[in-house]
């Protein structure tokens, strides 16, 4: 039975219907199609014009043989050596493992790994058996070399991500890959943080691997699922709405980049590649081949934005949507709304890398680490009566504490209060929590106990309260500096740290609650409104009335704080990656970074997640998750802006922290799983 389907392009409303569409079918696609014996793409992507491929289709097997085809743009890449590999298990960036031998593929290459070749129509099939390294290793596809058919181009590098081996394996359906750029673009933005390359000819410029530990391969996982969450590998096409229907998919920007990439791999490589190469070098590291390119734009996405947007975006592209103009960075960031996001506050993430957002509108929503999807229902747990929520954190148990604001920052219900959940959103207690002196409840921070600092934004103290509801700071704890607090965090021997923009001090308590000894109030610090501590117990402190970051040292500013740049915007909050970044929210909707020496790696107009979004937002909270995504809330009218209220998720564009915060106090804060 033979088949031929002519594909024509689609105008974007139609190709967007599509992609939706296609997206609830893929396993009822690979399925039927590899039943019959024939599977047709068309092109690299839903909707664009392309050729009839008919790929080598294997017989059953029990453990369901991979069937693909490897494309360049539109054409097939015939001659191209295929790999199986398994993500390293000694560590960020080391080694993978080739998991093809002589029976799964042919004659080992020069390094000692088999693989097998394209056909002339670009198609693939791996026939045997392949054994999984253990029960939670992860694997991927690379594709190297090979001709598009303008030579043999020993630069193209093609990546497709397929996520659990021994899942993958025990799939009801049988396996089919469409390899191309855009699963190429996708796979890197996600897995950045756990990839190394060298400028060394071949595959073995570039590892992919993990730490062995729990909280790594939680994270690792979670990446390999984001990636997927907004490419369909099946069809080697970005979505333009996440599978579960309430994230946006930045697809002209994921285009623009397969555009970028497809002008070096549809060539014979060589020089053919320097309009690629030349704009994502970087610090003198010259990528060498695909790969390392669209690693260099992920890891550094403010860098030649101009430049690459250009070369990816021409007439006759074979991805659209591309950007139809120069956006202000490269980063990859899903929109997430709906299911009680409103008018969202603060973001934290639980050991899952789960994210929870606090939301003014009283509600707060789950989303899933790995797929966006709403955890908490269509409108969000609303349980504890919440009122004018503004901070959230999560402790070790999984409990999930929310400071209520109430009638001050709400303008509707009762005083401040404390909601305390249990993992699935439920309420802990039959009433909020409150006493303490709670007045203006606004930030909030857990301990290892877990105990929760809460800074008072009308009072002159801070209140906390333990492990089981009970108010032990009685009145509150106070001292000479302190004054309407905003924000509070705790460092890894149990000492509290507040601001207070009102004084423009930053107070240190101890354990107990008495006087610290590395209380500051002086130059360098003003309108100081939120605070994180750094892997040395140093704090730092977001400064709205200078537009600047302040890091202390034994209660002194260190050499070249308070550092500005990067963005700095009315900056709002802050948050520590693993590699001990900083990352701060700011008032015109940016996120801003800064190294842990205080060098600003943002352009001066920061990184913007809602780019593509129309109107103003206020960025609000910020949060980290183990796979090294940035969670952003963006709040429109209600904070005075013009736009929608959304959740962004930045993808890949940090390093991985342990999560939520408080597991990270009894080792060492802001530091990789």
């Amino acid at each position: 039975m033979t088949s031929t389907v002519t594909s024509t392009r689609l105008s974007e409303s139609t190709s967007r219907t599509l992609f939706m569409t296609v997206s609830r079918s893929l396993a009822l696609f690979a399925t039927v199609a590899l039943a019959l014996g024939l599977i047709v793409l068309a092109g690299c992507s839903a909707g664009m014009p392309g050729n009839s491929i008919t790929p080598v289709v294997a017989a059953p097997s029990a453990f369901h043989a991979f069937n693909g085809v490897v494309h360049g743009g539109q054409s097939p890449i015939t001659g191209a050596n295929i790999y199986l590999f398994a993500v390293g298990a000694s560590g960020y960036g080391s080694a993978s493992t080739s998991l093809l031998t002589s029976a799964t593929g042919n004659p080992a290459d020069s390094n000692g790994n088999y693989y097998v070749q394209t056909n002339d129509s670009g198609g693939f099939s791996i026939t045997s058996s392949y054994t999984c390294p253990s029960s939670t290793s992860l694997i991927y596809l690379l594709s190297s070399g090979g001709n598009s058919g303008s030579g043999t181009n020993t630069n193209a590098y093609l990546l497709a991500l397929l996520g659990n081996c021994v899942a993958v394996q025990n799939s009801a359906a049988a396996v089919f890959i469409n390899m191309n750029e855009v699963t190429t673009v996708t796979g890197v933005y996600a897995l950045a943080p756990y990839m190394t390359y060298s400028a060394v000819a071949g595959y073995s410029a570039i590892n992919i691997g993990s730490p062995s530990t729990t909280a790594a391969l939680a994270g690792i996982t979670n990446a390999f699922a984001e990636a997927n969450n907004v490419v369909s590998t099946s069809y080697g096409a970005a979505y333009s709405n996440t599978p579960a229907g309430n994230g946006v998919v930045p697809a002209a920007l994921i285009y623009s980049l397969g555009n970028a990439l497809g002008t070096c791999i549809n060539s014979s490589g060589g020089s053919n590649c320097n309009p690629l190469f030349t704009p994502t070098t970087v610090n003198s590291i010259a990528p060498t081949d695909t790969i390392a390119a669209v690693l260099s734009i992920a890891q550094n996405p403010g860098h030649s934005v101009m430049a690459i947007t250009a070369i990816g975006g021409y007439p006759g592209a074979p991805f659209v949507p591309y950007l139809a103009t120069t956006p202000n960075d490269l980063t990859m960031a899903v929109q997430y709304s709906g299911y009680g996001i409103g008018e969202p506050q603060a973001v934290a993430i639980d050991a899952g890398g789960n994210a929870w957002v606090a939301n003014a509108t009283n509600a707060v929503t789950e989303l899933s680490a790995a797929t966006g999807a709403p955890l908490s229902g269509s409108s969000g747990f609303t349980t504890g009566s919440l009122n004018g929520p503004t901070s959230i954190a999560i402790d070790t148990s999984g409990k999930t504490w929310v400071t209520n604001c109430g009638s001050p920052c709400s303008g509707t219900g009762s005083a401040s209060s404390i909601t305390v959940m249990t993992p699935g959103g439920g309420g802990v207690s039959s009433s909020n929590l409150t006493g303490g002196a709670l007045n203006g409840a606004y930030g909030l921070s857990l301990d290892a106990s877990p105990r929760a600092w809460i800074a008072n934004s009308l009072g002159t103290n801070i209140s906390v309260f333990n492990s089981t509801g009970d108010a032990s700071s009685g009145s509150g704890y106070s001292s000479t500096y302190q004054s309407n607090t905003t924000a509070t965090a705790v460092d890894t021997s149990g000492n509290a740290w507040s601001v207070s923009p009102s004084t423009n001090a930053v107070t240190e308590f101890t354990s107990v609650g008495g006087a610290g000894a590395n209380s500051y109030q002086g130059s360098g610090v003003s309108y100081p409104f939120a605070v994180a501590i750094d892997a040395s117990n140093r704090p730092w402190i977001v400064d709205q009335g200078s537009n600047a970051l302040t890091v202390l040292n034994a209660g002194t500013p260190i050499s070249g704080s308070p550092f500005s740049g990067g963005g700095l915007s009315t900056p709002n909050s802050i948050v520590l990656d693993g590699n001990g970044t900083a990352w701060i929210s700011n008032a015109n909707g940016s996120v801003s970074a800064f190294t842990s020496s205080g060098t600003a790696v943002t352009p001066s107009t920061g990184f913007i997640p809602g780019q593509y979004q129309s109107g103003t937002v206020y960025a609000n909270g910020v949060a980290v998750d183990g796979s090294g995504s940035l969670w952003v809330t963006v709040c429109g009218s209600y904070c005075g802006g013009t736009g929608s209220d959304a959740v962004y998720q930045m993808i890949g564009v940090a390093t991985p922290v342990i999560t939520p915060i408080a597991a990270g106090l009894s080792s060492t804060l802001a530091t990789k799983p």
